[in-house]
């Protein structure tokens, strides 16, 4: 009985330590704090260690955005302004966390779109750069910019499920 109750307590453990979650929280902030923001984006594992961001919101100093999907998953696309390519890929365990292309969000106003769009030129360089279609680029800021991995409640719940195994075993030798 001892030994089903530790194998319980391993096995469950182990699930709880190799589940990657597939939400992450991000903040960014320029040093001048002229653009300082948070969100989080949704994201599906590619299988290789990197995710690509299928829904997400932010908001900053400027106002309220949502990702902008991208319906070629991993490749590069082009929004439909011209001004910015853009891919959702996020590399967690990489630095930087995003690429080149990276994310591109919009504010949704139908009558004036407002596009904002964080990447990186490299290892923990980050950009940020907001566009509307005709205006250009009136807002670009180098900035900061975190990535952190959110826990799943399943993810959770196994692992309190792992702690209470342990006690429960514990418990009874």
């Amino acid at each position: 009985m001892k030994k089903v109750g530790l194998f319980f307590v391993a096995a469950v453990l182990l699930m709880a330590t190799t589940a990657m979650a597939d939400t992450f929280s991000f903040t960014y902030a320029s040093q001048n704090n002229d653009i300082l923001g948070q969100g989080l984006l949704f994201a599906t594992a590619n299988g290789d260690g990197s995710f690509t961001a299928v829904g997400g919101t932010t908001t900053n100093n400027i106002g309220s955005f949502t990702l902008v999907l991208n319906p070629n998953g991993k490749a590069i696309k082009t929004d439909s302004s011209g001004l910015f390519n853009y891919d959702n890929q996020l590399f967690p365990q990489l630095d930087p966390v995003i690429d080149n292309d990276g994310l591109l969000f919009t504010n949704g106003d139908v009558t004036h779109t407002l596009l904002l769009n964080l990447f990186s030129d490299a290892a923990s360089v980050y950009e940020a750069y907001t566009g509307a279609p005709g205006a250009g680029y009136p807002f670009h800021e180098n900035v900061t910019f975190t990535l952190t991995s959110v826990p799943e409640p399943s993810t959770l719940l196994l692992l309190g499920a792992g702690l209470l195994g342990l006690a429960a075993t514990r418990r009874k030798s």
